[in-house]
C-alpha cells in the first residue's frame, strides 16, 4: 500500500448513525484530489448531486480553529467525515488518476477490515465444526489448569510460609507440589554433600550450617536450638529465594531414582471427536 497516499488519507473509525464505521475526512480527501473549487462548494454541491445522507453516509463537526495566515484569528469551520462507500463515490466522479488511486486505496482498506472480522458459521456443518473447535480449546485449558495444579499449590504453601521455611516444611513442599517424596534428613543430606551445608562432626553446632556464601546470598538462614545437655544445635531455614534457585537442582537430582518420585495426578487429552461427545460411561456394579 503506497505509504504517501496511506499518510495523507488516515482511516479513523467514527460513529456514524447507530454504528462504528472506517471514515475518513473529507478535507483531506479534498485536498488529496486537488479540487480547484473551496471545500465548502465542492462538498455541498457533491452532497446535493449525489444525494448523500446526514448520519448515514457521513457526518458533519463544527468547531472553531485558528487561522495562521489571517493573525492567528479564530475561526468557526464545519468539518465532513465519511463512510469510505462515499469516499469511493468522490473519487469516483471526479474522473483523474488521483482519484482513482484514491478509491484503490480505501478499497484496499476495506478488504483488510474485512479479514480481520472473525468469520461466523454460514452454515449448520460450520457452526458445529465451531463449536467442536471451542470444546477441543476449553478442555485443553482445563487440561492445562489441572497440571499446574501443582505449580500453583507450590506458591501458594510458599506463600503461606512468609519469609522461612524450615527442612520439614520443605520436604513436605517437594512432595505435594512435585511428587518428590524425600523427608527432611534425605534433603539435609543432599544439601551436605552438595556443598551447601556444612558437613561438621556429629551433631555439633557447625553441622547442618549453611556456608557464608549460601547465606550471603540469601538462600538460608539460621537459628539455633538448645538442648538439655546445653548444647546449642543448628537449625537451618531455606527462604523464598533459596528454594527458587535450588528447587529445579533437588527435582532434577532425586528424580533419577524413580522410587523417590510419586507420580502426580493428570487428566486424559482428548484424542478424538469421540472423546468430546462420548457420553460418560456408567461404572459397572460388581455382583
Amino acid at each position: 500500500m503506497n505509504i504517501q497516499i496511506t499518510n495523507a488519507l488516515p482511516i479513523l473509525i467514527t460513529p456514524i448513525g447507530d454504528q462504528q464505521c472506517q471514515a475518513v475526512d473529507l478535507r483531506k480527501v479534498h485536498e488529496w484530489l486537488e479540487v480547484k473549487s473551496r471545500f465548502n462548494d465542492w462538498i455541498t454541491k457533491r452532497i446535493s448531486d449525489y444525494g448523500f445522507e446526514l448520519n448515514v453516509d457521513y457526518i458533519s463537526v463544527t468547531q472553531k480553529r485558528v487561522v495562521e495566515n489571517f493573525n492567528n484569528l479564530e475561526t468557526t469551520v464545519k468539518d465532513y467525515y465519511a463512510t469510505l462507500n462515499m469516499a469511493k463515490e468522490l473519487c469516483m466522479v471526479e474522473r483523474t488518476d488521483k482519484g482513482r488511486e484514491a478509491r484503490q486505496y480505501f478499497l484496499e482498506c476495506e478488504r483488510v477490515a474485512r479479514q480481520q472480522q472473525p468469520k461466523l458459521p454460514q452454515n449448520y456443518l460450520e457452526a458445529l465444526e465451531a463449536l467442536v473447535v471451542s470444546e477441543k480449546e476449553k478442555l485443553a485449558l482445563e487440561v492445562k489448569v489441572k497440571e499446574d495444579e501443582p505449580k500453583v499449590q507450590f506458591h501458594d504453601d510458599l506463600q503461606s510460609q512468609g519469609e522461612l521455611c524450615s527442612m520439614n516444611d520443605y520436604a513436605a513442599l517437594l512432595l505435594s507440589a512435585n511428587g518428590i517424596d524425600i523427608g527432611r534428613n534425605r534433603l539435609l543430606a543432599y544439601l551436605r554433600d552438595a556443598g551447601y551445608l556444612m558437613k561438621g562432626t556429629g551433631k555439633g553446632e557447625e553441622r547442618n550450617k549453611p556456608y557464608q556464601k549460601y547465606r550471603g546470598c540469601g538462600y538460608f538462614r539460621v537459628k539455633y536450638n538448645m538442648i538439655p545437655t546445653g548444647e546449642r544445635r543448628c537449625q537451618p531455614y531455606i527462604t523464598v529465594k533459596g528454594m527458587k534457585a535450588l528447587n529445579g537442582e533437588i527435582i532434577e537430582h532425586f528424580s533419577r531414582d524413580e522410587s523417590n518420585v510419586i507420580p502426580m495426578p493428570v487428566k486424559k487429552k482428548p484424542s478424538s471427536l469421540a472423546d468430546i461427545f462420548a457420553p460418560p460411561q456408567k461404572k459397572r456394579r460388581r455382583r
